[in-house]
């Protein structure tokens, strides 16, 4: 028999045949043998043999092939249970896409593979950099600080003498609606989409900055997003420091001035947030702009100035000065509206001047009393509010005359 290597080809009697030819009992121990053979092949009720197909069929023993498909016994093909298997429906990832969230360490970025944070839910993505076009949103989990802008800079022109502040995106068009800019104000982040800028022509003493003590001289400017619901987002610059409307004056040729872009709905509580800071210059009623860079032009909240340049005209007090050389005259705005000055001359007197009188960048308020402090136990300094300092003798007489020189350094508010 050659089953079940391959298949038998048993002899088929025909009617008219002998018992003895072909013989008749070949036939029948042929068929017995291939009975014998099938029986052996399919295997008994809970076969034990191995290679019948009861066994391989209905054992739990069976595998590779057979009824039971696991890696404890040897499986490399489907181990997974239907449940499992069923969580795959509906899914329509190629194994390239699949496989993008293999990756080695969690936490750590890797080229083509999909960001999964590590335990803590950090991620670090070396030196890879990061696209994004902005949409739109209210708040952050980490919250923004005040004044700071998103997809937002300053650009600060000069056209024929009058100055132009606007806000643009960071590509620097206007912003819109596909490509807003946002600045929190205040406890609310707020979106602008329109363009938003305010200008000031030549011919006015804008801040008192073209007045005696600044014409011609750099200064720098704060700039502002304000906010109220009727005028929405609103911009402005100034010399001064505040954070609501209140705190600026209205008077074109106050240093206290506020170039706002809209102010007729402006309420006194409204929040004002610096933006950033700009030098510029009016010399007399004249705009004019140096060539920015990062020290310049500044495009985060900052909260002082830089020690800038002041032209000190000193006034005598009961007589006359021959010849006076300001040779140092620089002051600094810093927070809370507090000015840092430092000071220092050299001239010739005449006869009874009793008072030192060098003006200032900005007049002093009315309140509190001034530091006093001595040169050589001759002279010493008090602050007025009429934008000047006193600077009288000792015994409240007169100066002699001839040379004479003066240095302070002095701190007062505005």
């Amino acid at each position: 028999m050659a089953y079940p290597t391959t298949l038998d080809s048993l002899t088929d009697p025909q009617s008219t045949d002998r018992l003895n030819n072909p013989s008749h009992s070949v036939i029948h121990q042929s068929v017995n043998t291939a009975i014998e053979a099938l029986e052996a092949k399919v295997g008994i009720n809970s076969s034990l043999v191995i290679i019948s197909l009861d066994y391989l069929v209905k054992s739990l023993s069976s595998s590779n092939p057979g009824h039971v498909h696991t890696l404890s016994k040897g499986a490399t093909d489907v181990t997974a249970t239907v449940a499992e298997v069923n969580k795959l429906s509906g899914v329509t990832a190629s194994t390239t896409e699949l496989n993008y969230v293999d990756i080695v360490t969690p936490g750590t970025a890797e080229a083509s593979k999909a960001l999964i944070t590590n335990p803590s839910r950090d991620i670090s993505l070396g030196t890879g950099d990061i696209t994004a076009t902005i949409g739109t949103f209210t708040s952050l989990s980490a919250p923004l600080p005040q004044g700071y802008l998103i997809n937002g800079k300053l650009s600060v022109t000069v056209a024929s003498s009058h100055i132009t502040v606007a806000l643009k995106t960071l590509a620097g068009g206007d912003p819109s609606t596909t490509d807003p800019v946002y600045c929190r104000i205040g406890d609310t982040i707020r979106t602008r989409t329109s363009a938003l800028s305010v200008t000031k022509n030549a011919g006015t003493n804008w801040f008192n900055a073209g007045g005696t003590e600044l014409t011609g001289k750099e200064i720098d400017y704060f700039t502002y997003l304000g906010y109220n619901a009727t005028d929405g987002v609103v911009i402005g610059f100034a010399r001064i420091l505040g954070n609501k409307y209140s705190d600026f004056s209205a008077t074109t040729t106050s240093e206290k001035y506020a170039a706002i872009s809209t102010i007729t709905n402006a309420a006194s509580t409204d929040y004002y947030e610096v933006v950033g800071r700009f030098a510029a210059t009016l010399t007399g009623t004249n705009w004019s702009v140096p060539t920015f860079s990062p020290t310049n032009l500044i495009n985060r909240p900052v909260y002082e100035t830089r020690l800038l340049d002041w032209t000190s005209a000193p006034q005598p007090q009961g007589g006359t000065y021959t010849t006076v050389t300001v040779q140092k005259s620089k002051y600094q705005v810093t927070a809370n509206n507090r000015i840092i000055v430092t000071y220092l001359s050299t001239g010739t007197f005449g006869a009874t001047i009793n008072e030192f009188r060098p003006t200032l960048p900005f007049t002093s308020d009315l309140g509190g009393q001034p530091g006093i402090s001595y040169t050589a136990g001759v002279a010493a300094v008090s602050r007025t509010n009429s934008g000047i300092f006193q600077v009288v003798k000792f015994d409240a007489g007169n100066f002699a005359t001839g040379s004479q020189g003066f240095a302070f350094n002095s701190i007062f508010d505005i």
